[in-house]
């Protein structure tokens, strides 16, 4: 449109002229040309879909271990399976519905490393779970606990950082990724950067068609799903 508003311009100019009316008007049309453009590739976007491969029985069964083992610290031990223990036992449940509930992330480590953030916080919860119910019954004594013959009896805090420790290793062991959809192919805008960043894996070659004096182009949507127009690539 530009270059037509510019050819009547300029056409109107040479109508005025006695010499130069007689002159063709400077306009020139390609009837197709191709452009290939070599573009940077900054980064990529998937729907991944992740697998929770640990057992509800396996993972209840580690953390019941570990809470037998807390209240074998006081002269009388409450069974887990008792009704005194619900508390303990809807944390247990709450904690494997929310572990097993994988989201769509595009970073595995990064889910590992949230997941393994959460299991720990669940056993602080048990934890100030089991200090209540144990509240009002005598701890045994620090001297009884200390050695047994040869081998040392683990402190409440060791035992603590352990049962993190073994349920946060288990986890991470037991998150795969199961299915990766390539979705958005992520291109820079700063073509310049092809010969000083682009490696042979990360540029890709477009081509660009323009026909006569215009482009096709498309909306896309962009990283943040603002949407813009761009050349339609072949």
């Amino acid at each position: 449109m530009l270059a037509d508003t510019e050819s009547l311009r300029i056409a109107d100019e040479y109508a005025k002229s006695p010499l130069m009316k007689y002159f063709s008007v400077p306009r020139f049309k390609i009837p197709e040309m191709e452009l290939s453009i070599p573009m940077v590739i900054a980064g990529a976007q998937y729907n991944n879909i992740y697998l929770f491969t640990w057992p509800e029985s396996d993972y209840q069964k580690l953390m019941q271990d570990y809470v037998r083992r807390f209240g074998s610290q006081f002269v009388k031990q409450i069974p887990v399976e008792s009704p005194e223990m619900k508390e303990v036992q809807a944390i247990l449940r709450k904690s494997y519905a929310d572990l097993s509930t994988l989201p769509n992330v595009q970073d595995l480590n990064q889910l590992i490393n949230e997941k393994r953030i959460d299991v720990a916080e669940y056993i602080d919860m048990l934890v100030k779970a089991l200090m209540n119910l144990y509240a009002n019954i005598e701890r045994i004594k620090d001297r009884q606990v200390i050695f047994t013959r040869i081998t040392r009896i683990q402190t409440q805090e060791e035992l603590v950082a352990e049962w993190k420790r073994v349920a946060q290793a288990t986890l991470g062991e037991n998150i795969r990724l199961q299915e990766s959809v390539l979705r958005n192919l992520l291109i820079s805008p700063e073509t310049n950067i092809v010969k000083t960043e682009g490696t042979d894996i990360s540029i890709l070659q477009i081509r660009a068609k323009i026909t006569e004096e215009g482009i096709f182009v498309n909306s896309v949507k962009n990283e943040s799903g603002d949407e813009t127009k761009v050349v339609d690539f072949e």
